[in-house]
């Protein structure tokens, strides 16, 4: 009797153990997946800017990180949500336009009210809602999502199984602290950024060093760096026109 308890009591942490081990492969898939993919969202925006304007706006120069977060939280939507259909390319491109063009509206529409910034603008492109969102960047979106898939599938999933045991635990939660710090930096400098660029506007000086803080953020989120980081971030102004953060420094 005493045996066969002992017996349980072994599965029962076995089993424990076994659910913990896949929990935290699950985890280090989707952490590898927001890593790499905010490092290929960023490609993309440098080389759209290349096609586009013929130069790169400095993106190459990004200082606080060459990732760009918003693309890897959307392809790890992308593969949690539609990972089973990878071999419907079909599914993938429809389902995948729907989900990261409601993403994007919402990330859009929280930037707006929280922080009262626009980071893109489709006004000048037809079919568009609000300026969030628009058809052509759906048809993008629809087409970048079987790419997702085929990508994590075929390549993600085995860089991400070459760390086993302990050493994938310590890696992934020393990735994963700087991958908040990264965000909190990112977040804080936009807020920073746009306070300045409305204050400017409003003809009030923005320039305080009375605490450690202020004296971390002048020095840190300088307008030369945020103009680099977030040359096409927008401001409102007093007509409720949406104006280039860089030009309100350029007039004043």
């Amino acid at each position: 009797m005493k045996e066969k308890k002992i017996d349980k009591k072994e599965k029962k942490v076995k089993e424990k153990n076994t659910g913990n081990k896949e929990k935290w492969i699950i985890f280090n898939k989707y952490l590898f997946c927001v890593i790499i993919f905010s490092v290929i969202g960023l490609i993309g925006e440098i080389i759209g800017g290349l096609i586009i304007s013929k130069f790169i706006e400095g993106r190459k120069l990004i200082t606080l990180g060459p990732l760009c977060i918003i693309y890897g939280l959307g392809a790890a939507i992308i593969i949690l949500a539609l990972e089973k259909y990878n071999k419907n390319k079909i599914k993938l491109f429809i389902y995948g336009a729907i989900i990261l063009t409601v993403y994007q509206y919402v990330i859009g529409f929280i930037l707006e009210a929280i922080l009262g910034i626009k980071l893109w603008y489709y006004a000048d492109i037809k079919y568009n809602w609000n300026a969030r969102i628009c058809l052509l960047y759906s048809i993008i979106w629809g087409i970048s999502s079987i790419l997702i898939v085929i990508i994590q599938t075929k390549i993600i999933n085995k860089i991400a199984n070459l760390i086993k045991g302990k050493a994938r635990i310590v890696v992934d939660i020393i990735v994963s602290i700087i991958l908040i710090i990264y965000t909190i930096l990112n977040i804080w400098g936009l807020a920073v950024y746009s306070i300045r660029a409305k204050e400017t506007l409003n003809g009030k000086n923005y320039i305080t060093n009375n605490t450690i803080i202020q004296k971390f953020e002048n020095g840190f989120f300088t307008n030369e760096r945020m103009k680099i980081l977030f040359p096409d971030m927008r401001i409102l102004d007093n007509t409720g026109n949406p104006i280039f953060a860089s030009e309100v420094f350029e007039k004043n």
